[in-house]
Parts: structure tokens; C-alpha cells; sequence
């Protein structure tokens, strides 16, 4: 009976890093894209390995940055709310990315409430930091 219950475990393990290897490939593509002047076709391979993982904190930072790269700032804070949402270890990030895109837009507000999320983040970190030593 376990032998069932082995195999079906092993198929969805094996899928699994099927699916995570898949996403970071296509996240590396991306990365390449852009990097050699490509943008636009970066974030279509981005977004390919969002529709295997919506969450993926990783693809979405890089949908974000890059719609940055193109002066696409409402993308780029659409996308960095997408990622700060997810309360991922690209929070941070997010944050700097997303009051960069309100600034860029003249929105000082906004861009100054950033800067006080990710300092509230970073002093959060900063004490788990302490607390796992």
C-alpha cells in the first residue's frame, strides 16, 4: 500500500521541480533579454513564468524593474505591489523600486511613505536577525 502513495509522491515532487526550474529558466531568459537591450521581449518571458506561478515574488520584481527600465512607472508600482503583497524576501526591493517610480512620476508623497514601509521592514528584519543568532 505505501508503494501507491511512493509514486504519486515522487510525480508531484518531480512536477514540482519541473515547475521551479522552468520558472527560474524563464526568469534567467528574461534577464538575458534585458541585459542585451531586449526588454520588451524580457517581460514576455517573464510573464510566461508567472502564468506557471502568479506568486513568484522573483518574476514579478523583474516585470517591475524592467517596466522601470522602460519609464513605465504605473507597470513598475503595479507590479512592485504585487511582490510586497507576498511579503517576500524581495520586499525591500520592491519598496525602493516602487518609491523610485513614484518619484519619477512627482509624487514626493507617495515616495516618502515607501521609504517609511522599508524602513519599518528593514527594522523588522533587523530584529529577527537578532532574535535567530
Amino acid at each position: 500500500m505505501i508503494k501507491p502513495y511512493s509514486a504519486l509522491f515522487t510525480i508531484f515532487l518531480l512536477s514540482h521541480l519541473s515547475f521551479s526550474q522552468n520558472i527560474d529558466s524563464l526568469i534567467q531568459n528574461g534577464s538575458k533579454l534585458r541585459t542585451i537591450g531586449n526588454p520588451d521581449l524580457a517581460i514576455l518571458e517573464y510573464k510566461k513564468a508567472l502564468t506557471i506561478n502568479k506568486k513568484s515574488s522573483d518574476a514579478n520584481y523583474e516585470v517591475a524593474y524592467t517596466y522601470q527600465i522602460l519609464n513605465d512607472f504605473k507597470n513598475t508600482i503595479k507590479y512592485c505591489n504585487r511582490v510586497i503583497s507576498l511579503k517576500s524576501t524581495r520586499i525591500i526591493e520592491a519598496f525602493v523600486l516602487k518609491g523610485s517610480a513614484f518619484d519619477y512620476l512627482g509624487n514626493q508623497k507617495n515616495q516618502l511613505d515607501c521609504i517609511a514601509k522599508q524602513l519599518k521592514n528593514i527594522q523588522t528584519i533587523t530584529y529577527l536577525n537578532t532574535i535567530w543568532e
